[in-house]
């Protein structure tokens, strides 16, 4: 059954009979790709002339080729009624016999009746209107806090209809909502696709579907592509022709990338020669077994509006034979994997040098071909390849907030990490614990860099300011000063090294956040004088992001200090630098401030960021203008912040961020870090001993121990507590329990008074060396 497209299907067969009635040639024919609803359209006009008296000719151009001059006989049928107007419907054209075709279209012109044909491609039927049928409209991005809308989407609508008619209990909501969204993405909103994925999602589930889409490369991905074939019952599909080996290498091959990929990117991994490589590619189009589309792909040197997908409603090939000379598939996974790791070095030398817009650009639209490569270097490839790959998307991470690393992917290099990598394994670590908000990690990790010295290494500052944000955490003046030293260190390495784009950008982003500490510890003044010397370097360089993200800031600060006009001013100037950049970029620049890792807390942070996100979701076409194409910006930021907050959290800071404009929720913020900023800073607390540090073992902490009682001083509660450092709130109770048992207090307001005062009311503490290495630099 020929898939029915989403709309009003009185007004499109209304649409072609009104080409039909005004066709001075005698047709209309209905072009376009595989499975966007040519023949269900067809018949559903036939159907309809019909009804209102006419006479339907049905040439079965899939059977004998003696069918045209059975129509014209059927024109003389007896059974016709007197005078009906006559419709000769030649569905699928182009497989046809082309002398055939042009006989039946001759034919029935000079009958005078009208031809309504389908075909792949408009020059299958020289002579007739064109009539394209497109796929069907595609989400953008989405959220939870517009579901309604995401659910009036054409896609998302036949996609769940389809669902729903073996599972009448599906609905859409906030946790399908992605894996929905992805999927209507990936498949170009094609009405075939979309109906055979609901096929297996609803009978498979949207794991296998999801694996289908994203994982064919893997070792699944043989039996996944017989499974696949198995659900296409009953579908058309022409002739496969006899394919060259340098097709066949080509479509072996196209298995291995996620979301579509461009033609540079095949010919790179599969190493055919290009004379040779055009040609198969050509034919692959042309025999449907390729689909091309309008949407962006990633090169080495930039950006081009040509990509490249496997049709999910075409029959695949059969898995080629592993036996089969030229193709190793852990040789290909791995060539795939280079390949990308290269083109991510690319763009972020782009970014860099200030081509900023396709270095973006380019790295977005190629993010899950990058993360399948970072997967295979991590399985197979050698430890310093993958850490070479993320150190190259860090600055892709920090424009956009889109991590494309996790911390669970660098712990599983410590295995196979060579002796000198260690240290910059351990740095890219503790950035990512950081960024999760794991406290217990970052510290354990910093410890282990000042014992290895790696803070006097060549990425001194980046270690220097790990160490001042977690220092700010428990002591704000303190960790602002840090912070302010931690800039000028990597300014003045980027100028003694001559370091030009990446190490004055990095230096600018460290003294953008010195900027925001100044302003969290009362010192507006400051962080706006800090400011307003940062954004001439970044215009001097052509620093798109950073000049958006300086002027961001700074009407952050304004807004404070009660200068609306000024940060109105600000703001516009922001938005007008980095709405150039795309969503991702625009986002990017908010996160720094409100998902600051300068907030300690993980939940607080979380909650800014969703804020962030659900403004800029409801006032997107503001900002934006209406997008040109999908990016689910929103979408994939959403999902990384989502296990940080409970389900009730999570909606009321959807609803408070939706409510209120973009600017008007940056002011917002200002409020709440300025009453931030107002409170007292709290007194110095004392060196608190810890096991390990010289102290004696009846008065000691140990390091979890000593967090706790920290956090607790914070006034944070037990689930507060647990969620910051990622153990369960019994663990919190029983280490507050010991806590109490070796400081000998009795309630948590002592154990917040003697981490303040230094006053317990059990042992005193000693003057045992500090804690935070960071410490030792003052």
């Amino acid at each position: 059954m020929p898939a029915r497209p989403v709309g009003d299907a009185a007004e499109l067969v209304a649409a072609v009979r009104s080409l039909l009635a005004a066709d001075a040639g005698g047709g209309v024919v209905l072009h376009g790709p595989p499975g966007v609803g040519k023949s269900w359209l067809a018949q559903a006009v036939a159907a309809d002339w019909r009804r209102t008296g006419g006479l339907v000719v049905v040439a079965a151009t899939r059977g004998p080729v003696t069918e045209s001059s059975a129509l014209l006989r059927h024109r003389a049928d007896p059974l016709s009624p007197p005078g009906a107007e006559q419709l000769v419907l030649l569905d699928g054209i182009d497989a046809l016999d082309p002398e055939l075709g042009r006989a039946a279209l001759a034919a029935a012109r000079t009958g005078g009746v009208r031809v309504l044909a389908t075909a792949r491609r408009r020059a299958a039927a020289p002579g007739l209107t064109g009539c394209p049928v497109a796929p069907l409209a595609v989400p953008a991005d989405c959220s939870g806090v517009a579901l309604q809308e995401f659910c009036q989407v054409p896609s998302v609508q036949l996609y769940a209809s389809h669902v729903r008619e073996l599972n009448p209990d599906f609905r859409i909501d906030r946790h399908n909502q992605h894996q929905i969204a992805q999927t209507c993405v990936d498949l170009r909103g094609v009405p075939g696709a979309l109906v055979l994925a609901a096929r297996v999602a609803r009978l498979e589930g949207p794991e296998v579907l999801t694996a289908i889409l994203e994982r064919r490369a893997g070792p699944e991905g043989p039996e996944l592509v017989r499974l696949l074939n198995a659900y296409r019952r009953g579908r058309p599909s022409g002739p496969v022709p006899q394919l060259t080996a340098a097709e066949r290498r080509l479509l072996a091959h196209a298995v291995l990338f996620t979301g579509g990929f461009g033609a540079e990117a095949l010919r790179q991994v599969t190493g055919v020669p290009v004379e040779e490589f055009t040609v198969a590619l050509q034919t692959l189009v042309d025999a449907q077994l390729l689909a091309l589309s309008g949407l962006p792909s990633g090169r080495l040197s930039g950006l081009t509006r040509v990509r490249l997908h496997l049709p999910l409603d075409v029959p695949a090939q059969p898995p080629p034979d592993p036996r089969e000379p030229g193709f190793d598939r852990p040789a290909a996974r791995l060539a795939h994997a280079r390949y990308y790791a290269r083109l991510a070095r690319a763009g972020a030398r782009r970014i860099e040098e200030g081509a900023q817009q396709s270095g973006l650009a380019a790295l977005h639209c190629e993010e899950r071909n990058i993360r399948t490569a970072l997967d295979t270097l991590l399985g197979a490839g050698p430890a310093g390849e993958a850490l070479d790959l993320i150190e190259d998307t860090r600055g892709y991470a920090d424009a956009t907030g889109i991590e494309l690393a996790t911390a669970g992917q660098l712990r599983a290099l410590a295995a196979a990490c060579p002796p000198g990598e260690q240290d910059r394994l351990a740095l890219l670590l503790a950035e990512a614990c950081l960024q999760a908000g794991e406290a217990d990690g970052l510290q354990a990790l910093l410890d282990q860099a000042v014992a290895t010295g790696a803070p006097t290494g060549p990425h001194g500052a980046r270690w220097q300011r790990l160490c001042a944000v977690r220092e700010f955490w428990h002591d704000t003046a303190a960790g602002s000063a840090l912070l302010e030293r931690a800039a000028e260190q990597a300014l003045q390495c980027a100028r003694r090294d001559g370091a030009a784009g990446g190490a004055e950008r990095g230096a600018a982003r460290i003294r953008l956040e010195a900027a925001l500490a100044r302003f969290l510890s009362g010192d507006s003044a400051g962080a706006v004088e800090a400011v307003r010397r940062v954004l001439p370097d970044a215009l001097r360089r052509q620093d798109v992001v950073g000049a958006g993200g300086a002027l961001l800031h700074l009407s952050l600060f304004l807004a404070a200090t009660g200068d609306s006009a000024a940060a109105q001013d600000c703001h516009q100037r922001a938005m007008a630098n980095l709405r150039t950049l795309g969503a991702p970029a625009v986002l990017g620049a908010f996160l720094t401030i409100a998902a600051s890792p300068l907030l300690s807390a993980a939940e607080v942070r979380a909650r800014g960021a969703v804020r962030v996100l659900a403004g800029f979701h409801a006032g997107r076409e503001a900002c934006l203008g209406t997008p040109t194409e999908p990016d689910l910006a929103v979408s994939r930021i959403e999902r990384r912040y989502r296990p940080m907050l409970s389900e009730r959290e999570f909606d009321e800071a959807q609803r408070a961020g939706a409510a209120v404009p973009l600017p008007l929720l940056l002011a917002e913020l200002a409020v709440q870090y300025r009453r931030t900023a107002d409170r007292p800073a709290p007194a110095a607390r004392p060196a608190i001993a810890v096991q390990g540090q010289n102290a004696s073992s009846n008065d000691v902490l140990t390091l979890r121990q000593h967090q706790v009682a920290l956090l607790v001083a914070d006034g944070l509660g037990n689930r507060q507590i647990a969620r910051q450092l990622l153990i369960s709130e019994w663990t919190v109770v029983n280490h507050m329990r010991e806590i109490m048992k070796r400081l000998g207090c009795g309630s948590r307001a002592q154990v917040a008074r003697w981490v303040h005062t230094g006053e317990p009311s059990g042992p005193a503490a000693r003057a045992d060396p500090p804690l935070w290495p960071a410490t030792s630099a003052r």
